[in-house]
C-alpha cells in the first residue's frame, strides 16, 4: 500500500465514521450503529426499511400488511410471551408508521403480508425479531433479527418488572454493572 493510498484510506473512515445512516434515510444494521446515537425510533425504522429491501421482490409497495403487535419473552425458558402495553405498543406503532410512510396500505384483516414480532430483555440489550410472512400461505418471506442498547428513550415505555428486571434496579445502577 503506498503511504499516499493510506493517507486517503485512513482519512475517508475518519470522516465516515461519524455519519448515522439511519438519520438520512438509508437503513443500516442497528449492529453497526452505535448505542449513543440509537434511539428507539431509528431502529424500528431501520428495521422495517431492512425488511422491505429484503422482500421487494415478492412483497412490492402497496402490497397490504397486517401488523401484529409485539411481544415480549419474559421467562428464562422462552416459553411464554405477553404483550407489553407501552414497550411493545411503542415499536409496533413505529414499524406501522414506517411501512405507511413507505407506501404500504396498513390493514386490521387479511393482507397479502404479516408482520409479527417478538422481542427480550437481555442483559443491558433488547433482542428483537420481525418477521415478514406470507398472509396467504404463511410461508415467510422475509426476516430481520437485531438487538439495541436499551436506553433512557426505551426505559421510559417499559413495564416495571420488564423481562423480569425491576425497572428500579434498571435505573439505579444495572447500567454500571457487568453482565453475568
Amino acid at each position: 500500500m503506498t503511504p499516499r493510498f493510506a493517507f486517503f484510506a485512513v482519512g475517508s473512515a475518519l470522516l465516515l465514521s461519524g455519519c448515522n445512516p439511519t438519520t438520512v434515510g438509508i437503513a443500516a444494521s442497528p449492529l453497526f450503529v452505535e448505542g449513543k446515537q440509537t434511539n428507539l425510533l431509528n431502529q424500528s425504522y431501520a428495521a422495517v426499511d431492512s425488511i422491505t429491501v429484503q422482500t421487494k421482490q415478492k412483497f412490492p409497495a402497496r402490497s397490504t400488511v397486517r401488523i401484529a403487535e409485539l411481544e415480549e419473552i419474559v421467562d428464562t425458558h422462552r416459553q411464554r410471551v405477553v404483550r407489553n402495553p407501552e414497550l411493545g405498543k411503542k415499536m409496533t406503532d413505529q414499524i406501522r408508521s414506517r411501512f405507511e410512510q413507505l407506501g404500504y396500505p396498513v390493514v386490521e384483516g387479511d393482507a397479502k403480508g404479516q408482520l409479527t414480532g417478538l422481542y427480550e430483555v437481555i442483559g443491558k440489550q433488547l433482542a428483537v425479531r420481525l418477521k415478514l410472512s406470507d398472509g396467504r400461505t404463511g410461508a415467510l418471506m422475509g426476516q430481520y433479527d437485531y438487538w439495541m442498547p436499551i436506553t433512557s428513550d426505551m426505559r421510559r415505555y417499559m413495564d416495571p418488572y420488564s423481562g423480569g428486571i425491576p425497572l428500579y434496579k434498571v435505573r439505579e445502577g444495572l447500567d454500571g454493572m457487568v453482565d453475568r
